[in-house]
């Protein structure tokens, strides 16, 4: 992941120079950026195999915490799980040759400007890598997500002189990341079908066992004076007496 991050680095940099050099160079240069796009194409298959086993994981062990940050910073609770995925693959002590930690892999000054004092807590990290990103959009500009998540990667500074010359969904890590949103997106989908059926499911026998039952009437209510009954007057109506 590292080794494609810092190729992606490189990249970016040096695309920004175009300056006249030795036409070997700039032949193999040319070679290069025709190549990345597929070369980035390629590595977002790294985790085809895994990214569910990763997904259902984060999910059950870090789901809430996930759900608060989105609410809380009123982010995609989708996006947040997939950085998550592609960073770390939900290893909370992960550290990066760079020194990045945690779930959502932030550098210290990173995590300590977000809030967290320990980012390897999985709580706090995840937290403050939601606010991380949220801040990309407010604060720098990045409205775009996918836009977003390439200064999430590189930096802001960087990414917008990355991005003044490409498109986000070139850079590499932006395709692994939608790659697992994708998946997420298709997972809530199904849900939500799978769920409208069900309840679809529920109603139609509801009204199916409503038509097999009997039809009851409620009896009316009978007065006690008009009953075909005669009583007698007195107990000697009732009695015959010897003489």
């Amino acid at each position: 992941m590292n080794s494609m991050i810092q190729a992606n680095d490189v990249y970016g940099e040096q695309g920004g120079s175009r300056r006249p050099i030795h036409q070997i160079f700039i032949v193999l240069l040319f070679l290069l950026v025709g190549f990345l796009p597929q070369l980035a194409a390629a590595n977002t298959d790294y985790a085809k195999d895994d990214t569910e086993n990763f997904i259902a994981k984060i999910s059950d062990s870090y789901g809430q915490m996930i759900d608060i940050a989105a609410l809380l910073h009123d982010y995609d609770s989708k996006m947040i799980t997939a950085v998550i995925v592609v960073e770390s693959e939900g290893n909370e002590v992960a550290v990066s040759n760079k020194g990045a930690k945690g779930l959502m892999q932030l550098m210290p000054q990173t995590a300590r400007a977000m809030g967290a004092k320990d980012p390897r807590d999985p709580f706090q990290n995840i937290l403050a890598g939601t606010k991380y990103l949220k801040q990309l959009e407010n604060r720098y500009g990045f409205n775009d997500p996918k836009e977003a998540l390439v200064a999430y990667n590189m930096g802001p500074s960087r990414a917008k002189r990355w991005l003044s010359q490409y498109d986000s969904s070139d850079y590499g890590y932006v395709r692994k990341v939608m790659y697992v949103y994708d998946i997420l997106e298709q997972k809530e989908y199904d849900n939500k079908r799978l769920a409208i059926a069900v309840e679809k499911r529920i109603d139609d026998v509801a009204i199916l066992e409503d038509s097999a039952r009997p039809i009851m009437t409620k009896p009316q209510n009978v007065r006690f004076a008009s009953l075909p009954l005669t009583l007698p007057n007195s107990r000697r109506d009732g009695i015959k007496t010897e003489n």
